[in-house]
Parts: C-alpha cells; structure tokens; sequence
C-alpha cells in the first residue's frame, strides 16, 4: 500500500475527526490505486472507477483520489475521453508506466 496521506480540510476539522478524515482518504487512495493496478493498463475514467469501488460512496471522492495519485506520480491523465452520461465526454487516467513497472516487480 501506498499510504497517500492527503485530505483537504475543507470542513475545518480538528482533532480526532480529522484524523479519521485522514485515515479514510488513505484507505481509498489505496483501493483507488489498486482498482488501476488491476485494470491492466485500460485507462479510466472517475466515473467508471467509480462504478468498480463499490465502497466508494461518493464519485467525488474518487475524483479527489485520482487527483492525488495523478498530483504525485502514480497516474497519469491521458488525451484519451470518454462518453458517458448526458452525452458528456470525460478524460481518462492510467497509471504512471513507472508505478507499472514497480507492480510488476513487487510480484517477484
């Protein structure tokens, strides 16, 4: 596991709250991670990932976690989009070919 630790105070919490805050956005930052470990390189769009992390309640904390793993290297954001709903075009993500690569060589 990665243990990303970034959460985005913007509800001001303090104290234990924000700790739990914290250790949450960790635990999905990981799922999220492993979700495009296990695509195979298939980009991806939030919405889609999404629609995998059945524990992820919310869509926009899937964006705030493909945000952060984009912010420090283990996705990339690709030209490639999507259609989805509403006939909206979305971009796709993949991971980084250095996190590849690490994934790969974890295994042995």
């Amino acid at each position: 596991m990665t243990t990303i630790k970034v959460f985005h105070n913007t509800i001001e919490v303090s104290g234990a709250t924000l700790e739990n805050h914290i250790a949450t956005t960790v635990v999905q930052n990981d799922r999220i991670l492993e979700i495009f470990k296990k695509s195979k390189g298939k980009p991806m769009t939030p919405r889609e990932v999404w629609r995998i992390d059945k524990k992820a309640t919310e869509l926009t904390s899937v964006r705030r976690a493909i945000n952060n793993l984009t912010m420090i290297g283990l996705l990339k954001k690709s030209e490639f989009k999507k259609v989805e709903t509403a006939g909206a075009q979305n971009f796709c993500w993949i991971l980084q070919a250095a996190t590849i690569q690490k994934t790969i060589f974890d295994k042995y």
